[in-house]
């Protein structure tokens, strides 16, 4: 779902750094990973508010 005042690219990028340091596991099961694997987007996967908690803490860390 895409979150209102951030770029869709750069929200993915960031949910797929997330992804790889195992920060989306409570959010998303084996089967969306797979998917995303098979080209389906982080962000249409997630509500807006996990994407909230999750790139709102990476840019908290900045």
């Amino acid at each position: 779902m895409p979150v209102s005042g951030y770029d869709p690219d750069d929200v993915e990028s960031q949910l797929r750094a997330a992804l790889l340091a195992g920060e989306l596991e409570p959010y998303l099961t084996v089967a969306a990973i797979e998917r995303h694997e098979r080209g389906k987007r982080l962000d249409e996967m997630l509500s807006a508010e996990e994407i909230a908690k999750v790139v709102g803490s990476a840019d908290s860390d900045d």
